[in-house]
């Protein structure tokens, strides 16, 4: 049986990196005594898989892992034997089982992100400056790469982008192939502005992880969570 579990990353949590957070889950499954699946050879591990890397500083409500379990558990029994055992700043919000193949993976099939971006500082925003920012044919960012800085053309990857309840926020691409931070879609918009980002702070929490419903067509996406699911009705949702 292969579920995949969805859960919210807050403060005091958000300083803690991704290798860390995968282990502290891995803790959380042994005490939680659920039947975790474990891999063959000399250092045996459990089969989980985390859809992508969230960012040190960063807080989250949608983010996901893939588990795999000898034996079936419905999805509400998992998400409380897990939840009896996290601590404050991590939540299980959703737990659904899903297709056992490699086309249904999560860090495979992810295509977007949703965030949320509060800012403190300068930083005008209005409806017109964001209409005049999306207008734009290009957008240009200077980016680091593993072995280089280049300019690349931003405006393709982002999907949505708006003022809402207090704060920014967008939909953009995500993944193995274009992956697009929030910090730059800011900067750039910042820069139309005439402000520096010295003169601003972001606090970022993505919201949630999609998959595209319909790979190779015009861009058409679904939460992570309905990505590969077996039965809606068995699915437990917070």
């Amino acid at each position: 049986m292969r579920v995949r579990i969805k859960f919210s990353k807050k403060e005091p949590m958000q300083y803690i990196g991704h290798l860390d957070t995968m282990r502290y889950f891995q803790k959380v499954l042994r005490r939680a005594e659920l039947p975790v699946a474990f891999s063959e050879g000399f250092s045996p591990h459990i089969l989980m898989s985390f859809a992508s890397p969230l960012g040190v500083g960063k807080t989250s409500t949608g983010e996901y892992f893939d588990l795999d379990l000898r034996e079936t558990v419905s999805c509400t029994e998992i998400a409380q034997h897990m939840k009896a055992h996290l601590s404050a700043g991590f939540d299980v919000t959703a737990v659904s089982e899903i297709e056992e193949n490699r086309r249904t993976n999560g860090m495979r099939v992810i295509a977007a992100a949703s965030y949320k971006v509060t800012v403190s500082g300068d930083l005008p925003v209005t409806e017109e400056r964001i209409s005049h920012f999306l207008e734009q044919e290009r957008m240009e960012v200077l980016r680091k790469t593993k072995h280089k800085e280049e300019l690349t053309d931003i405006r393709p990857w982002i999907y949505t982008f708006g003022w809402e309840n207090d704060g920014f926020s967008m939909l953009v691409s995500a993944g193995s192939v274009q992956n697009l931070k929030p910090e730059p879609v800011i900067d750039a918009y910042a820069a139309m502005q005439g402000v520096s980002p010295k003169q601003y702070h972001l606090h970022i929490c993505r919201t949630e992880l999609f998959a595209e419903r319909f790979p190779g067509s015009a861009p058409d996406f679904i939460p992570l969570l309905e990505c590969g699911c077996i039965d809606e009705t068995g699915v437990y949702r917070e």
